[in-house]
C-alpha cells in the first residue's frame, strides 16, 4: 500500500489471521453506524469526497486498558471536550461549610454516605463557581451512557426537578451556598437519586423514539428493508409488537 490508496472494506468483512511466533498487529474495526442508528447524510457529514483517511477523526480505545478513555465530566455548558479544565476561585458559603479535602482520601471520607451526582456536583463548584440548569444538562449529559443521547421535553422535566432539589436556596443556580447545610442535601439525597433512576429511563425512551424514527427515515430512502426494519421495531417495543403494528408505524 502507498500513500493516497483507496480502500475497499467490505460490510460486515470478517477475516482470519493465523500468526506464528510472537508478532505484533495493530488492527482498526469500523463500525456501520446505521447498524447502530446513527443517521448518515450530508447535513451530518457534510462533503467529504476530497476526505482522506488521515484527515478523519476515530474514536479509539485506550491502548493499555482497552475501555474508552474517561470523559471529564463538566457541568459547564460552554466547556469544550478536550480543552483546558477552567480555573476558579471559589469563595466559601456563608455560615460556614466544610474545608476542600487536603489529599484524596480525605476527598473519598467527604464522599462517604453522599449521593453520588451530588458529589459530582460539588467538585465540578472548584472549576464551575455557579451551575444553571442548562450547565447542568451538559454534565448530566456526560454522566448519561453514550447510548442514550436523546432528549425530550419529559427528559428536561425530570432535569428541573433534579435541580430544584439541588438549588436549596431558589436562586436558579447550583453555588456552595447550596451545600452549606448538608443534612438537607442529605434528606433529599433519596429523592434525587430516585429521579436520576427516573432520567435514565426518561433517556433512554427518548432515544428509543428518536431510534424508531431514524429507521422509519432509513426505510423511506430505502437503506435498509421493511422487513428488517420490523425486526427493531418489535425489539424496540416493549410490549413486542407484531408485524402488523410495524407495518402502521412505517
Amino acid at each position: 500500500m502507498e500513500a493516497g490508496d483507496c480502500l475497499f472494506i467490505p460490510y460486515k468483512w470478517h477475516h482470519q489471521v493465523n500468526s506464528f511466533g510472537n508478532n505484533l498487529a495493530i488492527n482498526i474495526w469500523f463500525n456501520h453506524l446505521p447498524a447502530s442508528y446513527v443517521d448518515l447524510n450530508s447535513e451530518r457529514c457534510g462533503d467529504v469526497k476530497d476526505v482522506m483517511l488521515d484527515q478523519c477523526e476515530f474514536e479509539t480505545k485506550d491502548a493499555f486498558s482497552g475501555t474508552v478513555p474517561k470523559q471529564v465530566i463538566m457541568f459547564d455548558k460552554n466547556y469544550v471536550p478536550g480543552s483546558e479544565l477552567p480555573q476558579a476561585e471559589v469563595k466559601e458559603p456563608q455560615g460556614g461549610g466544610q474545608e476542600p479535602p487536603a489529599d484524596e482520601e480525605e476527598g473519598e471520607e467527604q464522599s462517604e454516605g453522599q449521593q453520588p451526582l451530588l458529589f459530582l456536583v460539588q467538585e465540578n463548584l472548584s472549576v464551575t463557581p455557579r451551575i444553571d440548569i442548562e450547565d447542568l444538562r451538559a454534565g448530566m449529559k456526560s454522566v448519561i451512557p453514550p447510548s442514550l443521547q436523546a432528549w425530550d421535553d419529559t427528559c428536561q422535566s425530570t432535569l428541573s426537578e433534579i435541580f430544584k432539589k439541588i438549588d436549596t436556596n431558589d436562586d436558579q443556580f447550583i453555588t456552595v451556598e447550596d451545600y452549606a447545610d448538608q443534612s438537607t442535601l442529605e434528606e433529599k439525597g433519596e429523592e434525587i437519586e430516585t429521579l436520576y433512576t427516573q432520567l435514565l429511563f426518561d433517556a433512554k425512551e427518548a432515544q428509543d423514539t428518536a431510534n424508531k424514527e431514524l429507521i422509519k427515515g432509513l426505510v423511506q430512502r430505502g437503506e435498509i428493508s421493511q422487513e428488517r426494519a420490523k425486526v427493531f421495531y418489535k425489539f424496540y417495543n416493549d410490549n413486542a409488537e407484531t408485524k402488523t403494528g410495524a407495518k402502521e408505524e412505517l
